[in-house]
């Protein structure tokens, strides 16, 4: 592990909920709008790396939600979630970029709430500007 890397692991150790889902979110738009742009160059291969990262990271998020405490919001989110994996599926046997958009934005207004939510309760997020790593297993890591 480098000293960028050990780093930024330190940053994100010390983020509560709300920053660390915030920093999940912010990977999750980006893999998308890479994916998106990847769609619209051609670029079969870094397409598909980016919406098997998109799917992994929104099958973590439906991973982790509280159906139990969590009640109608956890399964309207889980809900969301199983509306855009099948998107994002459905959007790796076409060339068109509309789908992986679709979900980009559906995203992005998940991430707008839960930035307002942090706001809200813990003042400005100190989520680090640059986000590394990948999904694997139960670990979250976002790369760029």
């Amino acid at each position: 592990m480098n000293c960028q890397e050990s780093y930024l692991e330190n940053e994100v150790m010390s983020l509560n909920r709300e920053e660390l889902i915030t920093f999940t979110y912010r990977g999750l738009v980006r893999y998308l709008k890479n994916a998106a742009d990847a769609t619209r160059q051609g670029e079969v291969e870094r397409r598909v790396d980016l919406l098997n990262r998109s799917m992994a990271v929104i099958s973590y998020l439906r991973s982790i939600l509280d159906m139990e405490r969590g009640g109608e919001i956890s399964q309207r989110l889980a809900a969301l979630y199983d509306y855009s994996l099948k998107e994002l599926v459905n959007a790796g046997f076409t060339t068109k970029v509309e789908p992986i958009e679709g979900v980009e934005k559906l995203m992005r207004e998940l991430l707008s709430g839960w930035e307002e939510m942090s706001r809200r309760n813990y003042g400005s997020p100190s989520i680090p500007r640059e986000e590394r790593g990948y999904a694997s297993g139960n670990r979250l890591e976002i790369v760029g």
